[in-house]
């Protein structure tokens, strides 16, 4: 029925006005469809959480209708199509739809309700045409017109419809510009000058794919299916080999199958960044739902003991910036990078204001001259001050450049000699400490009160949902704070520890049934959060009912 158009024109129409806007987009992973629907949050100030019931419905197939009624409250409007109903509730508006549409444009219903709701609204009809026109055009001016045409007729009839009690409140914020976290992770992605991406489609992360491939003519960006993930994972690894900034994407079925690769990085020290776009599992589990249940694996994955850093961006600017971060981090350090989101972030469209391109991201930490007159081989794995190898690339200087799977020496020959392998694990496994005393690492929100009532802890996409409800707590008088890990290893625990054990009250809120950053809390600094919040049914947490919940654990 074309829901998801709605909402992506909607939201950037809202978007462009000044209003603020977040769109949780819920439908089911079948082919055939199923039962799908968008919840907006458009509002003056922030849009930090969707609430769980709304005001305004707009519903395209009446036929859900009966089964939507019963949890809507008495004061919500609907507006649908009433012929094929029954008895016609008493917030149900007639919206006579299949009248409206001109003779057969059956397939530009959204637009008829997308109209619709800006008459509702007050929002002038014109304010819509360059997001259609923006939307449609890849399929030719007939269907931009057809919709256009659609988009009107609702809008004419639905400016009758209500008074001007529902008209929206003006907005006086910067304009900004609609964005999903996968598409802020990908613009991320060519701002860092990724030269290569390969990957496998999976269901959440395969708009990064779809979107680089877009860019790729534009930006120079080589962009490969290949046959698995497996195989993704060793093309973007002998990229890096070659110098590009690779990287791959995928969900936590694909990720399980790059295990050995990433061992593979680590030893070879190549930087490969690694995106999981987190779903419920296990196996095949819910393919369009949203989870955090993918942590523990991203901190313990592939054999062997070495350093890596994980990225848990919380909302699309974020994303954006940690898009970069991770091949910084990556090439700095010669390690696996983990960039950890989730379906609610990836698909998700929230207002943006503004994409920081960080300057010192671009550096690539590359050997690119040499003192040798003749082509020979360099001592590419030669241990320093920095606990970092120098990094040539083969093609760039006279240098031999040597990778190998097995423990080598400082000319990466292969070697089992007990000082030179204890001499490199210890350095695979010490870059960790380096990251934290080069002050890299850790991203943690954390502001004032320092010392509060009740602390909200959170990683990833549930940065919006913890926001709020800190903000309702401090309006309802409680002294509130939210520490929130838009990156989570490694982490100056001493510093994560003082900012804890501050707090009277903590609540952990995490989108896992097992609390993986609680049990994480519980490792390395003994801290056991006062209460968890959880939720694993593959749905996100709304603003109500997760400050509901926190009221009753910290009245």
């Amino acid at each position: 029925m074309g829901i998801q158009s709605v909402a992506t024109v909607a939201a950037g129409l809202f978007s462009s006005l000044g209003y603020r806007v977040r769109v949780l987009n819920d439908f089911e992973s079948r082919i055939v469809g199923g039962y799908t629907f968008t919840q907006m949050l458009v509002s003056t100030g922030q849009a930090l959480c969707v609430p769980s019931l709304p005001d305004l419905v707009f519903c395209i197939a009446p036929s859900v209708l009966p089964t939507d009624l019963a949890s809507l409250p008495a004061e919500t409007l609907v507006f649908t199509d009433t012929a094929k109903l029954g008895a016609v509730p008493a917030n149900v508006v007639p919206f006579p739809a299949s009248t409206l549409l001109p003779p057969g444009q059956r397939r530009a219903e959204n637009m008829l309700y997308l109209g619709a709701m800006a008459g509702i609204l007050r929002i002038a009809v014109d304010a819509l045409a360059p997001f259609i026109a923006s939307r449609f055009a890849r399929k030719g001016d007939a269907v931009v017109q057809a919709n256009l045409a659609a988009c009107r007729a609702g809008h004419a009839h639905a400016a009758s419809l209500a008074g001007d009690d529902l008209a929206l409140a003006q907005a006086s914020l910067p304009p900004g510009r609609a964005l999903s976290g996968n598409e802020a992770l990908t613009l991320g992605a060519v701002a860092a000058g990724v030269g290569l991406y390969a990957g496998y489609p999976m269901s959440p992360a395969t708009s990064i794919m779809e979107g680089l491939a877009r860019l790729s003519a534009q930006r120079g960006i080589f962009v490969e299916q290949a046959e698995d993930e497996i195989a993704a994972a060793n093309i973007a690894l002998g990229a890096a080999y070659a110098g590009v900034r690779a990287m791959t994407a995928t969900s936590g079925g694909g990720l399980s199958l790059m295990t050995e690769t990433v061992s593979m990085a680590a030893i070879a020290e190549l930087p490969v960044v690694f995106v999981n776009v987190q779903r419920p599992g296990p196996a095949t589990g819910l393919a369009t739902r949203t989870a955090q249940g993918d942590l523990s694996m991203v901190l313990s994955m592939g054999h062997g003991e070495f350093s890596r850093a994980v990225l848990t961006p919380g909302t699309p600017e974020r994303a954006f910036v940690a898009a970069q971060k991770a091949f910084y981090l990556a090439e700095k350090y010669q390690v696996p990078v983990f960039l950890l989101s989730d379906q609610h972030l990836a698909d998700s469209l929230v207002t943006c204001t503004g994409l920081e391109v960080v300057p010192r991201f671009q550096e690539r930490f590359l050997k690119t001259t040499s003192d040798l007159e003749e082509p020979s081989q360099v001592r590419r794995y030669l241990d320093t001050p920095a606990g970092v190898p120098p990094r040539p690339v083969p093609g760039l200087t006279n240098d031999l450049v040597v990778a190998d799977s097995h423990v080598h020496d400082e000319l990466g020959h292969i070697t089992e000699d007990p000082e030179v392998s204890g001499r490199l694990l210890a350095r695979l496994a010490g870059k960790e400490r380096r990251m934290v005393a080069d002050m890299d690492l850790p991203e943690v929100a954390f502001d004032q009160p320092a010392s509060p009532d009740v602390l909200l802890i959170g990683w990833g996409s549930t940065h919006g949902a913890l926001r709020h409800a800190t903000v309702r707590l401090r309006e309802s008088g409680l002294s509130a704070n939210h520490l929130h890990f838009h990156e989570l290893h490694p982490l100056d625990w001493p510093r994560v520890a003082e900012m804890l054990r501050a707090a009277r009250t903590t609540v952990c809120v995490e989108n896992n049934a097992t609390g993986q950053l609680a049990r994480l809390l519980r490792s390395e600094i003994c801290f056991n959060p006062t209460h968890t919040v959880l939720r694993w049914d593959g749905r996100p947490f709304y603003a109500d009912r997760l400050l509901d919940a926190i009221r009753r654990l910290a009245p």
